[in-house]
């Protein structure tokens, strides 16, 4: 009995130290399980954000062949994503850089990143050019591969290219002009003017509007002047005379008109200047008004900007005789301003002008 008693007892403590080593090693899976799902989750994440991304994003080897294409760069060339996967990117480029793919698999090697413009062809024969940025990995269990991204900007080089010509065409025609052009800021900075603005204006270029005079004689105030009144109002100013200080006291007389340069995004304040009475048709007689005629006077203005009505006023008789309105106007695309002006009898007045961004 004390014999098998004793074989009994490490038998015992073999199975607890057993069953310990068995919750250890469920724990250990447990965790190890936690950690790969973990990782599976946050690959997913990865993967539907390139997969749903309009990120142009591939991978290929050290000689070019393509291992991952995603579904945003096929499409933009026109294909399905497996379409590229196993053939190599050089088939993809446009012929005339064909020949420079060679070097930049080298720069690749050599400094592990690369960044420049590529021009590939789409399956309709369209050249693209993109912008791109690669980069070389070197993983211990597989063979370095190159991640690249990219930017189409096709659209944006043609309209740059379409800029550079409407500005040169602009540059043509200014410079030849008679009538002198300048250009002038907010602030009253003089940026720039063409041949015969110089010719005109000589030693006054730079300063002008400083110390003009009207017709009359009377100072011409700045605030007054061409420039600031389109400024103010977004609209072609009134052309007026006015003499520019020479030395020896004499004035050169010109005739100026100003345009203003609206870009989108811009609050404008056109005005309206109208020739039209306001009156109540009341009198003030023994003690107490009395309509003694009917009354007249503007009732409502309603702007129309683009083809849409963005504003409307209430007017009352309260308004001045021949009012001089203004109002404001956020400038977000080219388009035609009109006013229109209706009397307390139905009667309407209307102004146009159309609005260009510069």
């Amino acid at each position: 009995m004390d014999e098998r008693g004793e074989s009994r007892r490490p038998l015992v403590g073999d199975l607890a130290e057993a069953r310990e080593r068995l919750d250890a090693l469920e724990q250990l899976t447990a965790a190890q399980e936690r950690e790969h799902k973990g990782l599976r989750d946050r690959l997913e994440l990865f993967r539907q954000l390139v997969e749903n991304s309009q990120g142009l994003v591939c991978s290929h080897d050290l000689e070019g062949n393509l291992l991952y294409v995603s579904p945003a760069s096929a499409m933009e060339l026109g294909y399905a994503p497996d379409d590229g996967v196993g053939r190599n990117l050089r088939e993809f480029l446009a012929p005339s850089v064909r020949p420079f793919f060679d070097g930049y698999l080298a720069r690749i090697r050599e400094k592990e990143a690369d960044r420049g413009l590529l021009r590939l062809v789409s399956r309709d024969g369209e050249e693209r050019l993109w912008a791109y940025r690669n980069a070389l990995f070197r993983l211990p269990d597989r063979e370095p591969y190159v991640i690249g991204h990219a930017v189409d900007i096709t659209e944006r080089v043609h309209l740059e290219s379409l800029l550079r010509d409407s500005e040169e065409r602009y540059r043509t025609v200014s410079e030849g002009l008679e009538e002198g052009v300048l250009f002038k800021s907010a602030a009253g900075a003089i940026s720039g003017w063409n041949p015969s603005a110089q010719r005109i204006l000589g030693s006054a270029l730079e300063c002008l509007g400083a110390d003009a005079v009207k017709e009359d004689g009377s100072p011409f105030v700045p605030e007054k002047q061409p420039d600031a009144l389109a400024l103010r109002s977004g609209l072609p100013s009134p052309r007026v005379v006015m003499g520019i200080p020479r030395e020896g006291g004499e004035h050169t007389w010109i005739s100026v008109r100003a345009h203003p340069l609206i870009r989108s995004g811009e609050i404008i304040h056109p005005q309206v200047k109208i020739r039209h009475p306001n009156r109540t048709g009341l009198v003030f007689r023994d003690g107490t008004f009395v309509q003694e005629s009917e009354p007249i006077h503007l009732d409502a203005l309603d702007v129309y900007y683009a083809g849409e009505r963005v504003s409307q006023f209430a007017m009352t008789s309260a308004l001045s005789d021949d009012p001089f309105i203004s109002f404001g106007l956020l400038a977000r695309r080219p388009g035609m301003l009109r006013v229109v002006l209706t009397n307390s009898r139905g009667q309407e007045f209307e102004a146009t002008h159309e609005i260009r961004l510069s």
